[in-house]
């Protein structure tokens, strides 16, 4: 006999589960290339059965467990503390006249060490200044064959943005001047 939560169970088999996540990134020829490996929670998959007169209200108990994410132990012949029901799949089979086969996957949780903290909000607004970083001046010092056209494309600016910045007419951009970009 095994126990998952408040509900005992005859169990049949039991299977412990480990898996990692690598990243795959395809290339021209050959395999696809991987720069990190990231380790997937342990799950543990049981079978068996829910005997008694009652095994409908406990089906239900796992299946309300299930939804409500609740943190079990389980006991067998593995033990497994912190783990929750991610699925559960259940039969009726003439092998069985008062109860149900059951196949339920469980997964470990941890939790985290340090506890989470809510910032407290005062009530007062903050001002933020209209002048972000991106409002400074920029400038690019003409070399001979540059366009308004060019350093449009170079900047992702507009012309007309540098014609409305900059005195002079698009075909008589002096050399060496600073063109203001933005």
């Amino acid at each position: 006999m095994a126990k998952l939560g408040k509900i005992s169970l005859l169990i049949t088999d039991e299977g412990l589960s480990s898996s990692v996540t690598a990243t795959s990134y395809p290339v021209e020829k050959g395999e696809p290339l991987t720069d990190h490996v990231q380790e997937e929670a342990q799950t543990l998959s049981i079978s068996g059965f829910v005997l008694g007169s009652n095994y409908k209200s406990s089906l239900q108990y796992f299946r309300d467990s299930m939804r409500a994410g609740t943190v079990l132990n389980y006991t067998g012949r593995t033990i497994a503390k912190n783990v929750i029901i991610t699925s559960i799949d259940d039969s009726r089979t003439a092998d069985v006249g008062n109860g149900s086969a059951v196949s339920i996957k469980l997964q470990f949780v941890r939790f985290a060490s340090t506890s989470w903290t809510k910032v407290k909000n005062n009530g007062k607004k903050k001002t933020v200044s209209k002048k972000s970083s991106s409002s400074k001046a920029v400038y690019h010092v003409v070399k001979k064959g540059d366009t308004y056209w060019g350093c449009a494309i170079q900047y992702g600016t507009t012309v007309k943005a540098l014609e409305k910045l900059n005195p002079w007419p698009a075909r008589k951009i002096p050399i060496g001047v600073k063109m203001r970009i933005k």
